[in-house]
């Protein structure tokens, strides 16, 4: 057996000179290797650390770009996009994982606003963690003063300056 090196497996074939039954002298016998490149496995990583493609790379040539997009699971504050590996120009010399890399985006969440009659006033789309911005006094409209009550705006349901999530807010 031959050791392999970090570029070659050696794979025996036979032996030198041929074997003969009949031995008339003392004859030294040397093994026939075949020499091959030796390959490396290559992993490349989704952004959720699971496996993407795998390939098979000869000592000293460089991986293919996987077929597809990888993805990386949104959360409740971001949403991602992928942007590119790691590295796929490298030489390979050893086994390698390369990870997807991802551009992180801000989720946007609906805020409503509506009168006491559901009636959309107004409708913003709000970054994760940002405010929205209340709407115009003029478009909230007056509630008709009866013979017992008169009805004056007095804010908000819901708090809406730190939004993590789709809301409705309706006048009180």
């Amino acid at each position: 057996k031959k050791e392999m090196t970090q570029q070659y497996i050696y794979e025996f074939i036979s032996w030198n000179p041929v074997f003969n039954n009949q031995l008339t002298q003392d004859v030294t016998y040397y093994p026939v290797y075949e020499r091959m490149i030796r390959t490396y496995v290559i992993t490349f990583l989704d952004g959720n650390n699971e496996v993407f493609d795998v390939q098979e790379v000869a000592y000293g040539q460089s991986p293919n770009h996987p077929e597809g997009t990888p993805t990386k699971q949104e959360d409740k504050q971001y949403y991602y996009e992928f942007r590119m590996w790691e590295t796929t120009t490298v030489k390979v010399y050893q086994d390698l994982t390369i990870n997807a890399i991802f551009y992180r985006h801000l989720q946007k969440y609906q805020v409503t606003f509506v009168d006491e009659y559901n009636n959309v006033l107004n409708s913003q789309m709000v970054e994760y963690g940002n405010g929205a911005t209340e709407p115009d006094a003029s478009i909230i409209p007056n509630k008709p003063s009866t013979h017992e009550y008169v009805y004056v705006f007095s804010g908000w349901d819901l708090p809406f300056s730190y939004i993590t999530e789709d809301i409705t807010v309706k006048t009180i």
